[in-house]
């Protein structure tokens, strides 16, 4: 039986030139991603030594457009409401924080609010879900952002800053209202991902941190879930309740 050998290339050709463009195009976001890494480094040590007033603008300048980045790649895998996780919604709140001082001079509880979050669940976090620095990719970098940054930037609040931060936390302030922010949080992400999305969710094949977690009997596992992250919250919040 004759073969046709231009049909053969015209079938497996382009199939592994889809191939090597893709290799092509990770490799190429790997290099990019190194040298970004290494470049904020470099900029995160400059500033934190010689311009710290800068550490907020460089949070920012990082943050927005890595989590941007975060939410149209997971959207291509219907992992975005990932994104309602309770790291997101601290830093949701850090900027509110720095809305409240920049642009309002108030220095509002929620300051002692996000301290105790970020230096908490927030930074815990890096070693519970075993974050690292890894330069050429950007999924770990995003994380890093997300988990560390918050901290330079109260760092420098409270530290190095003319803004009149409290230098104490009160039982208040250190232990009550950081548990009504958990909460708020918990409540929001039960009515989004249990309610209102909650057919898109289960029928659409989307992914949330619960459904990863507990695959298995999320119905039931939801009450263990929030119940596990509500204890590891308060012991690292009890943990913070110090001088600031």
């Amino acid at each position: 039986m004759a073969v046709d050998s231009n049909k053969i290339k015209i079938e497996t050709i382009p199939v592994i030139d889809d191939s090597l463009k893709k290799r092509r195009n990770i490799k190429l976001l790997d290099k990019v991603t190194f040298v970004m890494s290494f470049g904020i480094v470099l900029l995160t040590e400059y500033i934190m030594l010689r311009r710290a007033e800068l550490i907020p603008i460089l949070y920012l300048m990082l943050l927005i457009p890595l989590v941007i980045a975060r939410f149209l790649v997971y959207r291509m895998s219907k992992w975005q409401f990932f994104l309602l996780d309770f790291c997101y919604y601290t830093n949701a709140g850090v900027i509110t924080t720095l809305i409240s001082i920049y642009c309002f001079n108030t220095v509002s509880p929620l300051f002692e609010i996000m301290f105790v979050n970020c230096a908490g669940p927030l930074l815990m976090a890096i070693i519970l879900w075993t974050n690292s620095f890894v330069f050429h990719d950007l999924t770990k970098l995003t994380s890093i952002v997300i988990h560390f940054f918050p901290n330079l930037v109260l760092y420098y609040l409270r530290w190095k800053s003319s803004f009149p931060i409290p230098d104490h936390l009160t039982f208040l302030t250190g232990f009550v209202y950081p548990l009504i922010f958990y909460i708020s949080w918990q409540v929001i992400y039960v009515i989004i991902t249990e309610v209102i999305y909650k057919d898109k969710i289960y029928n659409g094949g989307y992914m949330t941190s619960l459904r990863w977690l507990c695959q298995i009997k999320p119905q039931k596992m939801l009450f263990h879930f929030f119940n596990i992250f509500f204890l590891y919250t308060c012991v690292n919040q009890k943990k913070k309740k110090i001088k600031i």
